[in-house]
């Protein structure tokens, strides 16, 4: 707790001085930037002193967005669907005619589909792959060359949860999910050792638009309306803190959300069945005691945070570990069991 205020507090200074000093009069290109993350990412970053080319296929949106950031900033928006390799050619153009050069790249733009594997139809893993990835991969492909160039440079991929673990009835987006999570961790590994911090992001719950353009298939209802659930557990200006701060921190996994943690954590732990634990979650017992986990293996707890951070790794990788955790994984009660010991133990820890 006191490091996460600690954090809080160095934020509002920063932001009461004129924002973060790296960030200051630096480029940055957000994709997705009329509503949800992309726009909070926007407002974020021009109150940390850059300046922006801001691109969404929806342009009243985009000037909405315009309208809410400092006069301070300059901001160029640009009308463009991502999926199409010529027009996002043709904007990367237009960003350096207008900017001169660019230092932070978030490929953000996404769209949701849900359906099962059987109900979708071919046309919508395309729909999902070109906006999803491929999208992606333009942005990568052709901001790349002019990142090279500068001094510092970040550029950062937004996946999901559903990039972490798969969900029912979320095929194509899972596909397209997981593929820019291998695309970012590829680049990651080209990358390192340059001037560019590649991170790839994977928020959980966040407050956005994102079912207003879902499409989902009859067989799919359940997961709509348990997704609308979800969605309300962060705000999109909470999300783009956490992501400027991991970005900053180059890290090359954002995870935005206590959610995501858990999922993480739940693949890391138990690779081959983590649905099964992930449904049983609802449990308050379980929440409450995986939260602590958590929160203890998040990376700001100080020195327990360092130490714990490392944790998931060694339960992947270390074969007793591994042994141990897919015995867990064999009942619920067993979990059950563990996280109650655990639960006690941390609880006494703590008082």
């Amino acid at each position: 707790m006191k490091s996460l205020n600690t954090e809080s507090t160095r934020a509002e200074r920063e932001k009461a001085a004129g924002g973060r000093s790296e960030l200051r009069n630096l480029v940055a290109v957000v994709t997705g930037a009329a509503s949800g993350i992309g726009r909070a990412l926007a407002k974020t970053l021009a109150a940390n002193g850059c300046h922006l080319a801001l691109a969404d296929i929806d342009p009243r949106g985009l000037a909405e967005t315009i309208s809410l950031l400092p006069s301070t900033c300059k901001a160029t928006s640009y009308e463009l669907d991502v999926s199409n390799r010529e027009a996002y050619q043709a904007f990367v153009r237009q960003v350096i005619s207008d900017h001169q050069h660019v230092d932070i790249v978030i490929n953000n733009a996404g769209r949701l589909r849900l359906h099962s594997v059987q109900a979708g139809e071919y046309s919508e893993y395309e729909l999902s792959l070109n906006v999803n990835f491929w999208g992606m991969l333009y942005g990568c492909k052709e901001f790349l060359p002019y990142l090279k160039t500068r001094p510092n440079a970040w550029l950062v991929n937004m996946s999901s949860g559903a990039g972490l673990v798969a969900f029912e009835n979320y095929s194509s987006y899972n596909v397209a999910k997981f593929a820019v999570r291998g695309l970012t961790e590829c680049l990651r590994n080209e990358l390192r050792n340059t001037n560019i911090v590649v991170s790839c992001v994977f928020p959980g719950g966040v407050d956005t638009k994102l079912l207003d353009s879902c499409v989902y298939s009859p067989d799919a209802a359940r997961s709509a309306d348990a997704l609308r659930g979800v969605l309300k557990r962060m705000s999109a200006d909470e999300a783009a803190e956490i992501i400027v701060q991991g970005m900053l921190k180059k890290r090359g996994k954002i995870l935005v959300g206590r959610d995501a943690r858990i999922l993480d954590m739940a693949a890391r732990l138990f690779p081959e069945k983590y649905d099964l634990v992930l449904a049983k979650s609802r449990s308050k017992l379980f929440s409450d005691a995986m939260g602590i986990i958590v929160r203890m293996c998040s990376g700001n707890s100080g020195t327990w945070g360092k130490f714990a951070h490392a944790m998931p790794t060694i339960f992947v990788f270390e074969r007793p570990a591994l042994i141990f955790a897919q015995w867990l994984s064999s009942s619920f009660a067993e979990i059950v069991s563990f996280l109650t010991w655990t639960y006690d133990a941390i609880a006494m820890i703590v008082s």
